[in-house]
Formats: C-alpha cells, structure tokens, sequence
C-alpha cells in the first residue's frame, strides 16, 4: 500500500513539473473605481449625536469594461432626525436650497400649510454634493468643488427634546478629497436671517 502510494506521488510530481503556462503576459487587473474616502459622521449640536455624514458615492455612466467614464462625488447626506431646508424645483418635488451671501434666510415657522398653496420651503432629507470628479478608462479628472458647495444651507435637528436650528458651511479640501462641515446654531428662528 506505501509502495503504490509513493508512485502515485511520484508520478504526479512529474505531471506537476511538465504542465507548462500559456505563453503571453499575464494581464494587469486595474480598477477604475473611485479612491472614496471612509464615511464620517458630523454632530451639529454638540450633543454627541450624529447629524450628517460625508461619504462618498460612485456612479458609472458607460456600460463598456472597463468603463470609460466613471463619475465620483463626495456628499454630506442628513442622518435620522436632521432635516435640510428645501425650495420648489421647477420640475416638481423639492431640492436642497442653499444661500448665497446677501441672500435672506425665511423666519419659522415656515410658510403656513394648506390645501390652497404649496410653500415655497420646506424641511426635508436630503444631501448636498460638495465635491466631484471624474476617471476611468479614457479620462481622469482632478476633484473640484461642485456647484453649490460655496453656499449657506440651514438645516433643522433634535437635541434632546427641543428642536435646533442652524446654518453650515463647507470648506472643501480638493486634493484631500476631504470636505469639513461647519455649522453655526441659530438662536432666534422667528425672524428672517441675511447671509453674511
């Protein structure tokens, strides 16, 4: 038994030693994926409870493989009980609104609501895109703030029991493909505010 199986072995090391590869190159695997950096939450409030996260989302925009076209962005989204400020979008539903320097800010509460009109502002969840940019196969394209990104944008949060209301800025890092979220709490809503 110890004899036929040292000859099993033997025979199937020479085996081994002949089986020779394909001839050519291996080919490389590269990834056209976007470098996203790692989520991270923002606490608004100071209260040790997560209000928005950064993160980063990919989307490709070719059906070819690889893709020639690969879009990146980086956002900040609202998390469960933080809500953003929103206008009427033209084309229906509402978008993430944001304010330019001189721009005035609506007092609370917001428009009252009825049957007969609709509010030109309301809160809701949402994200802004603070920073895109672009790679793939046939293009690659350096990180760029996104339209928007130099605005003021209100956002509206629990804090316990009461609700908080506030205003945040984006500082935008291109090269770190990194955005910091810098809030400011509104003392008094019931008066319009004026972006400085």
């Amino acid at each position: 038994m110890i004899v036929v199986r040292l000859w099993f072995l033997f025979f199937s090391a020479l085996v081994a030693l002949g089986i020779r590869a394909q001839p050519g190159t291996l080919p490389i695997a590269i990834s056209y994926s976007c470098l996203l950096p790692p989520p991270d939450s923002v606490d608004l409030t100071g209260d040790g409870i997560a209000d928005l996260v950064v993160q980063g989302r990919q989307g490709i925009s070719t059906s070819d493989k690889p893709p020639s076209h690969v879009e990146c962005l980086l956002v900040v989204q609202t998390l469960p009980g933080t809500l953003l400020l929103a206008s009427l979008h033209p084309m229906g539903g509402r978008v993430v609104h944001g304010f330019a320097p001189g721009d005035t800010i609506p007092a609370w509460p917001l428009d009252v609501q009825d049957d007969l009109r609709i509010p030109r502002y309301a809160f809701v969840e949402g994200a802004v895109r603070a920073l895109h940019w672009s790679g793939g196969r046939n293009r690659d394209a350096r990180p760029q703030a996104a339209p928007g990104a130099d605005r003021t944008y209100v956002f509206a949060t629990t804090a316990g029991d009461r609700i908080v209301h506030g205003t945040f800025t984006l500082k935008v890092y291109t090269e770190e493909r990194t955005v910091r979220v810098r809030p400011r709490i509104m003392r008094t809503a019931n008066e319009p505010w004026i972006v400085r």
